[in-house]
Order: C-alpha cells, then structure tokens, then sequence
C-alpha cells in the first residue's frame, strides 16, 4: 500500500460529503485503522443537541415551547423522511401509561444539512395533565415502521431509543402565578 495517501483520500472523500464507505473485499491495512476510524465519524450525518429550552413550570392547557439547537456535524444530510417527536412523560417510569403525549414536529430532517439548526416546536399541554414532574423526550422515528432509529452523538438514550435531557413541572391550574412568585 506505500505511496497510497490515505488521509488525504479520506479528506476528499468528505468534501465531497461522502455516505458510505465499501472497502469491498480487501481489508483496511492495520496502519490506515486510526485514519479510518477518525474518517468514520465524520460521514454522513452526525446529530449533536447543544441546547433545549422551554417552560420550567406550566399549568394544564398551557402551551410548552421548545427551542432546539441541533448540529449535524457529519458531512451530508439525512437521505430518509424520518420523523422527529417529543414525548412527555410523567417521572417515575417508562411505560404506555406514562406517556402524556407524543408530538410531531413540522421538522424537515431531509434540510439538516451539516452545520447548526435553530429549531422550535409549540406542544399544548393537556387539561388533564395531573401536576408533578413530567420528562421531556425526544427521537427520530423510522417514517415506516414509527419506531425510534437514529442515534444522535450524545449521551442519554435509554433502550428503546428515545433520548431525555430535561424535563418541567405541571402545578395545579391557578397556581402558576404563586409558584413563579415563590421561586424568586
């Protein structure tokens, strides 16, 4: 393999935002191993959240805001449809009576070209939300199958997929007011 320039090849490889890498049937040299791997996380696309943001506490019917900064630090978009939604869910476990709801956005993933993405959401939050601590989720979902299949590049994903980093509080209706005043 002497005279074979493999980080530069690699380097070309992503300015041209390269998806897929197929070696065919020779094996990648032990010595190109630690080009490769660098090379390998770098394309396609690579989904990083920066920032969430929203409500710290809500009554039932009021309207959670969600603001997102999410990086593609891959080198290409998405090439499938797939779906981005947030679930809320009341602390304490992970099951279908926990789920509040499920919210899809109007986000096209197909756009997420690489760099940062400023994206926001409206969520109304239910009458019958009962007051406590409520978790914020958030996954790509398989246009097809609706099941979470993205991995993003950070930390928190539990075993079906979905990841949460946050969450707010629902107080009882007409107490908002009193609550805000007595976290100042």
């Amino acid at each position: 393999m002497a005279g074979r320039d493999i980080e530069y090849i690699y380097n070309s490889m992503l300015e041209l935002h390269t998806s897929v890498l197929n070696n065919k049937s020779s094996a990648i040299p032990p010595e190109w191993w630690p080009a490769t791997e660098k090379f390998l996380k770098r394309v396609g696309y690579r989904f990083v959240n920066r920032l969430i943001r929203h409500e710290k506490w809500l009554e039932p019917e009021n309207t959670l805001t969600i603001e997102m900064d999410l990086d593609n630090i891959g080198v290409a978009p998405p090439y499938r449809a797939y779906v981005p939604v947030f679930e809320i869910r009341k602390a304490g476990g992970r099951n279908v009576k926990s789920v509040l709801l499920r919210h899809e956005t109007d986000w096209d993933v197909l756009k997420w070209l690489p760099g940062r993405h400023s994206l926001s959401t409206k969520i109304q939050i239910p009458e019958n939300a009962e007051p406590g601590r409520y978790l914020v989720y958030f996954a790509l979902l398989d246009p097809f199958s609706k099941q979470a299949s993205i991995q993003l590049a950070v930390d928190g994903r539990d075993a079906q997929g979905w990841y949460s980093w946050t969450s707010f509080d629902v107080v009882a209706k007409g107490n908002l007011k009193k609550v805000l005043i007595e976290d100042k």
